[in-house]
């Protein structure tokens, strides 16, 4: 019964568990009688229950589809709802989420022709849709089904506000974060403290160097941009790290300054100007590099799980940035629109099906590990050392802030990116590094 425009991607590159697998409240086997209305379910528990469908066919639109990671877990989600609800027929629109998508469904909104479920952006991008005032809010969907975001964390729920009016309209579900990875085990073997602050970090720095080790793995000429992001954003207040100046505030310089005091320590590689990124991650991957300021994205291609984790970003004394900072964010989630909600059966299937994505388990699924997850992680289980130490970082980031190059044009920060070796070599000065990154930005 089901519809759909979108093909099966390749599946995750690991598997949790099967009851992860299976979408919350699903079943083992199910009997309908002859009127075709009532169904009969053996939950997970062994225990029967009796539910009735009005018959209804829901339209859906997500953005896991094609080579999204998650496409083969949704399709799981949805072949998984059909069985356990016959009445209900999925009619599945998902896409790949490029440019010409996202036109697609701000015309679809303009022209009244919304889905009655879609899994969309919350930020500034959702703007226009969200201007159209077509969704239920959360607090309503609640009212209905309590379980509904019944676990999900306080720092999604706030992320995932409306840009519009701040109401929460969205169920999060997954997220990502930048974080400094570290080889703990290398740390152990010199009997060194993890880097929770300045000072540590520079000790850390000095011992390696006299050992031999790679203290930072860093390609700075190819992907400088964490280091840019964290050196900028600690010295900086919230406030002043979100704007965009017309000449370099002194806590972006202050900051950005700090790595050539990095640099003349001795804490990146000495091909660190030449090198590129794949070389510099393998160079932590295969231990000859103690730490590596990377994307939740990366924490998956670690093999060393058992001995890796996830540190904040340290903070040296006068920094002003609040402990908690962090490049961080949630920044989709599941909708239902008022004309689903308006229609009794499609509201009905709306909230179960919403339901069945973002309950614990899925959502768990879904995350895998990689990035923020938006409901609490179990310890051990299906999850590797490594995955844990990520969600327990993802949890101490209670100030989560988009990266500048979110704020600045392509052309812009890749002019700053082009001039870190100079800036950490002494060549140039952050300042004039940071205003030439500026006046190419108010040119846009």
């Amino acid at each position: 019964m089901r519809k759909t425009k979108k093909a099966i991607a390749l599946m995750l590159a690991f598997g949790l568990t099967m009851s992860m697998m299976t979408g919350c409240g699903s079943s083992d086997e199910q009997t309908t009688n002859n009127g075709g209305n009532t169904e009969t379910t053996e939950t997970t528990d062994g225990t029967e229950e009796t539910s009735e469908d009005e018959a209804c066919t829901l339209n859906v639109v997500t953005m896991m589809a094609g080579e999204d990671a998650n496409t083969d877990n949704y399709n799981k989600v949805v072949e998984q709802f059909q069985k356990d609800h016959p009445n209900i027929t999925i009619e599945d629109n998902s896409a790949t989420a490029d440019n010409d998508w996202k036109v697609q469904i701000e015309a679809d909104f303009s022209m009244d022709n919304e889905p009655d479920v879609i899994q969309y952006f919350t930020d500034k991008s959702a703007e226009n849709i969200l201007k159209a005032d077509k969704f239920v809010t959360l607090e309503e969907m609640q009212a209905e089904n309590p379980e509904i975001a019944k676990n999900t964390s306080d720092v999604a729920l706030e992320q995932t506000k409306s840009p519009v009016d701040g109401k929460n309209y969205a169920v999060p579900t997954t997220g990502y974060w930048e974080g400094l990875f570290c080889n703990k085990d290398l740390f152990d073997k010199y009997n060194l403290e993890l880097p929770t602050d300045w000072d540590k970090l520079e000790t850390a720095v000095k011992t390696f160097k006299e050992n031999d080790i790679v203290p930072v793995a860093l390609a700075m000429n190819d992907v400088p941009n964490y280091w840019i992001e964290f050196l900028m954003m600690t010295a900086s207040t919230t406030d002043e790290f979100v704007q965009i100046p017309e000449k370099a505030p002194k806590s972006w310089v202050e900051g950005l300054s700090k790595i050539k005091d990095l640099y003349d320590l001795g804490a990146f590689s000495k091909d660190v100007a030449t090198v590129d990124n794949e070389m510099a991650q393998n160079t932590f991957k295969d231990k000859k590099a103690a730490m590596i300021l990377e994307g939740s994205w990366f924490l998956n291609g670690v093999p060393d799980t058992e001995n890796t984790v996830v540190c904040a970003f340290p903070r040296w004394d006068g920094a002003k940035s609040e402990e908690g900072t962090a490049i961080s964010g949630y920044s989709s989630g599941f909708y239902i629109t008022k004309k689903a909600w308006e229609d009794p059966a499609k509201k009905k299937a709306a909230l179960e099906f919403v339901l069945a994505n973002t309950c614990d388990k899925q959502i768990l699924t879904y995350w895998g590990g990689n990035g923020a997850c938006s409901v609490p992680v179990p310890e051990g289980g299906d999850f590797n050392p490594l995955q844990v130490s990520g969600a327990k970082y993802a949890e101490t980031i209670k100030n989560p802030v988009g990266p500048t190059d979110s704020r600045m044009t392509p052309e812009a920060f890749n002019g700053l990116k082009d001039n870190m070796v100079a800036i950490a070599t002494g060549k140039m000065s952050a300042e004039k590094g940071i205003n030439n990154m500026l006046k190419i930005n108010s040119q846009k």
